[in-house]
């Protein structure tokens, strides 16, 4: 059998040799077996054979397949065998989604939670985690993906939110209630979403012609995720009739929530509704557009977010942005593998270990080496990444790229510095805010003197060159791939070494 991601050349097991990925190349052609479909071979017949065996090979499945395990923008679920239950070690301070579940089941008013981090900190999994836990709560809990039904590249308002929320219950308490199928994408006729959308026709008749062009022939489709996200004059129009007629239609969809909740409790959901509306931390659009769209959301959410209040425990999460102008919102954190002086710290270093072991599996060591070998590789990457889930995962999916295997120290720094190198060009293009940055990794907080500065902290924090943390208390510093420049940071080592 071959050892590692290497293959066997040869029909004779006596003479038959292990070759690795590296080797292929050099592989003599009358060794391999022609792995080609026939319907193929007059098509591929000039590649060379070691290619095609690497393309079509068993060998070369096995490395896609690992290489989409370690894919950096899936988010897991909490019952997905890589993921690893973060909170559970005690290295983000708290049990994130023991801590909202407690909230929400505590309070006598309904929660109105928001809640932010950055892309691929973990913060969906716990989110998902969360939905989970109200369930067998006895909730009805409903997690809302704002990218299935929204252009998160263009403002956002009230109108959009409140509408997708009346919409997605709507179908998810009639689907409890037995009156629509799981595979329906339609809410019912008779549905309280028919009702809110009702009003807007007769309201604004350019909302009905509007409907009919993007092609939607039922009332209570024409607000669905087809025409919602595609169709951007559509939803301007919508936005435009609530804006006149705000508080009408934010009553009308409060009312809708309010039986919807009841006839949850009915169909044998005790608690109600809970409501996570995720994935709104994504809007963040272009250079050109970035400061209209968060100015969008802050909108939104200020004031309590008091339009977006509801008769039922709701949590939304918001732009990182929104954590540095207004109050309230929950950071989710990095996991700690550093301390405030920069030493590792072994828990948070574990932690990062096990996420690679479950994303490589048994093939761990055929791509990172032996067990000592393969630890040391983990613990320079997990020193590296911050404690960023999505920067371990994404070097991951680096080093399958490009071999040979298993990686060796060499290739491994390699990566990293090119991925740190993305790093430092945002940095560099951002140089104004050099005595910012340094002054983030000396004093371990974001010090914001004025609007300028809370516009230029919130783009550095969205592009992951601050990290935030909370253990004992909340802190922050810059990631870890900028104290390798020295022009900005002199006095620092090399951070990357074992």
């Amino acid at each position: 059998m071959a050892s590692g991601f290497g293959y066997r050349v040869g029909s004779d097991a006596d003479s038959a040799r292990d070759v690795g990925l590296g080797d292929r190349a050099r592989a003599r052609e009358s060794d391999l077996p022609d792995p080609r479909p026939r319907g193929t071979r007059h098509v591929l017949r000039d590649l060379p054979r070691a290619r095609l065996w690497y393309r079509f090979g068993v060998e070369f499945a096995r490395r896609r397949n690992l290489y989409n395990r370690c894919n950096p923008d899936e988010s897991l679920g909490p019952e997905d065998v890589r993921n690893v239950d973060v909170d559970a070690k005690g290295v983000r301070g708290e049990h994130w989604a023991e801590q909202l579940a407690a909230r929400v089941m505590l309070s006598n008013e309904p929660l109105c939670q928001l809640f932010t981090g950055l892309r691929g900190s973990g913060k969906s999994t716990e989110l998902r985690r969360l939905v989970a836990a109200m369930e067998k709560e006895g909730y009805l809990a409903i997690r809302i993906d704002a990218d299935e039904h929204l252009d998160l590249t263009r403002e956002i308002d009230v109108s959009d939110v409140l509408a997708i929320i009346t919409r997605e219950v709507d179908m998810s308490v009639a689907r409890l209630e037995g009156r629509a199928k799981p595979s329906d994408t339609e809410p019912p006729a008779d549905g309280y979403f028919t009702r809110v959308w009702n009003w807007l026709l007769t309201t604004d008749v350019g909302v009905t012609k509007l409907g009919a062009t993007a092609g939607v022939p039922g009332a209570a489709s024409a607000m669905g995720e087809v025409s919602f996200k595609t169709n951007p004059t559509l939803r301007e129009r919508v936005r435009a009739v609530v804006a006149n007629h705000t508080a009408t239609f934010v009553r009308m969809v409060h009312e809708a929530l309010g039986v919807l909740d009841e006839k949850a409790r009915q169909a044998g959901r005790p608690a109600g509704l809970f409501i996570v509306f995720d994935s709104l931390e994504k809007l963040r659009g272009t250079t050109m557009n970035w400061s209209a769209i968060v100015a969008s959301a802050e909108r939104l959410f200020a004031d309590g977010a008091r339009h977006l209040r509801l008769p039922v425990p709701v949590v939304y999460t918001v732009p990182p942005a929104l954590a540095l102008r207004i109050a309230g919102v929950e950071y989710f954190p990095m996991i700690k593998v550093r301390d405030r002086r920069d030493e590792g710290w072994k828990p948070g270093i574990d932690v990062v270990l096990d996420i690679v072991r479950l994303r490589f599996g048994d093939d761990l060591e055929a791509v990172l080496g032996k067990a000592e070998q393969a630890e040391l590789r983990m613990r320079e990457l997990a020193m590296w990444s911050g404690g960023y889930p999505r920067e371990v995962v994404r070097v991951l999916q680096r080093l399958l790229e490009r071999g040979p295997f298993p990686i060796d120290r060499i290739a491994l720094t390699e990566t990293l510095n090119r991925e740190g190198n993305a790093l430092r060009e945002i940095v560099r293009s951002h140089w104004e805010a050099k005595d910012w940055l340094v002054a983030v990794h000396t004093g371990k907080s974001m010090q914001l003197s004025d609007d300028r500065a809370r516009e230029l902290a919130a783009r550095l924090l969205e592009l992951n060159v601050v990290l935030h943390y909370k253990n004992d208390d909340s802190w922050d510093d810059v990631h870890p791939a900028l104290l390798e420049m020295t022009d900005l940071f002199p006095n620092k080592a090399s951070t990357t070494g074992p």
